[in-house]
Parts: structure tokens; sequence; C-alpha cells
């Protein structure tokens, strides 16, 4: 097994939709998937790179593989890095309404007690924005960076939208642009992967943390993976939430505005409509 096997790169961007693809994929064992979401491939030497595709992989005969990360997308030199592992990648970006992937986004990082609970997103803005929420929703650039290195036909935009809206729809497109067959979506399918949740012990939460950091280093991915998606260990680790917390941008209100706007644009360059119908 070579490099060149890992065919399709999903680089984000997080909170929009990739967790939900990466369990579709697997659960129906489509293409090949690594047993952890986030393997990092692309940052590895070549020697490790195929240490862990023999370690995280089981594919069928001629079954392409797929690497996951959001990570991908936030790395400038990364697109670089898979060309020169594969220069015949494709590439699947997904994205969101800026202002929505925002405010799941420092939603996720609460539950993940990485931000106080008592922060508001306003009040976290303006000390910053220290995991860079809004800067990675600015989705152009990025874009372009992939385009430029895999040409536009080998580049997948998929906004969550879509997948709300009509998530049978959602899947064609992305297994037309694998190359795999359609397949019916299942009740299990169109169930969010990853629902509004809130931390029971924080306590429990830097634990697993600091536990997944350990068996990362130690190169237990498969074993990692394993516990990431034991739903024991996220009806341990959170509790579901009905109501959406409300949430307001502060000073960045009207940037924002513009960035949901910009998107509209984007959706409209790439041809992209995530209605149900002919509706605009």
């Amino acid at each position: 097994m070579t490099d060149t096997a890992v065919k399709y790169f999903f680089v984000g961007v997080g909170k929009c939709g990739t967790s939900w693809i990466y369990e579709f994929l697997r659960r129906h064992n489509i293409i090949a998937t690594p047993s952890i979401k986030e393997p990092y491939l692309v940052n590895e030497d070549a020697k490790r790179r195929e240490e862990l595709i023999r370690q995280l992989y089981n594919p069928k005969a001629d079954q392409d593989l797929a690497d996951f990360s959001n990570v991908y997308y936030w790395d400038d030199e990364n697109a670089e890095k898979i060309l020169q592992i594969n220069p015949n990648a494709r590439i699947i970006v997904t994205v969101r309404k800026p202002s929505e992937r925002i405010k799941s986004h420092f939603a996720f990082l609460k539950r993940s007690a990485l931000i106080p609970e008592g922060i508001r997103l306003d009040q976290y803005l303006d000390d910053g924005d220290s995991y860079s929420l809004v800067k990675r929703s600015e989705y152009s650039s990025v874009l372009d960076r992939y385009v430029k290195a895999f040409g536009r036909d080998n580049v997948l935009l998929l906004p969550l939208e879509m997948l709300k809206e009509n998530p049978q729809n959602y899947a064609d497109i992305l297994l037309s642009f694998l190359g795999c067959p359609k397949h019916v979506l299942t009740d299990e399918d169109k169930s969010p992967v990853l629902a509004a949740a809130r931390v029971r012990v924080k306590l429990f939460v830097k634990f697993a943390k600091w536990l997944a950091m350990i068996l990362r280093s130690f190169g237990m991915l498969s074993l990692l993976g394993y516990f990431k998606r034991m739903k024991l260990v996220r009806t341990i680790l959170y509790r579901p939430v009905d109501e959406k917390e409300q949430m307001d941008f502060g000073k960045l209100d009207q940037h924002i505005n513009e960035l949901d706007e910009t998107y509209l644009e984007l959706l409209k360059d790439w041809n992209v409509n995530f209605l149900t119908d002919s509706k605009s």
C-alpha cells in the first residue's frame, strides 16, 4: 500500500458536517475510513504515514482511502503537503453560514471546557478570539488554495445547510464525487452526529482530553478512535440540551453579517443550491 492510495481528503471546516460524513461513510463502509477521525496523515513523514495506514485502515480490495482533519483547512501549507502525497487527490471542503458556524464552534469550545461556562460569545470575541472562530469562517482564500493545487473539478464544496435541508441530496452529491453508487439514507444516517450538549462534570472532560493526548502520543490511535465513538463515553461526559444559548457578536456584528453575505455569493459562484426545490 502506498501514499497514493489516500485519494480523498476531507479538510473541514470544523462544525460544518465533517463528523456526519465520517460516520456515514464508516457506518456503511463506502470508502476506507480511518478508525480515528483525525489521524493527521499529511503531517507525518512517509514511513510513519505508511505505518498509520496499516494500523488505522482495513480497506476492501481496490477501495480508496480517505483522510479527515479540520486542521487541514487551517494549515496554510496543507494543499501543497497533499499535493506531494498524491497529486491526483480529491478534496472535500465543508462549509456553513459563518454566523451559525461561529456560534456552533463557540458552543463546542464551551462544551469541551476550553472556554469557561460563564463567558458570553461577545465577551470572548472582544478579548481577541484566541481560537480564530471568525478567521476560520472566511472560506474563499482556503478554497482558492486547494483549487490552485488540484483544479476546481477536484474540489467539492458541501454546505451544512444542504445536509439539513435535504440529507439524501447531500449524500448523493458526495457519493457522486467519490465515484460511489447512491445509497438510500437510513433514519440513523439522518440523525445529527454531534447534537447540542453541555458538560456534565468539567473534571471528567479534562481527564478525557488528557487521556486522549496520552493515547495519541503513544500511537494508540485505534484505541482512541474506539473510545471516541462509544456512545456511553459521550453520555457520561455530556448532557443533551434542547434550547440553544442566545448569542450575539458585539462589536463584530457588522463584520460577521458581511461574512454571511459573502458566503451566499460563494455558494452562487460554486453553483450550490442547498434547498429542496428550485427556490433561490
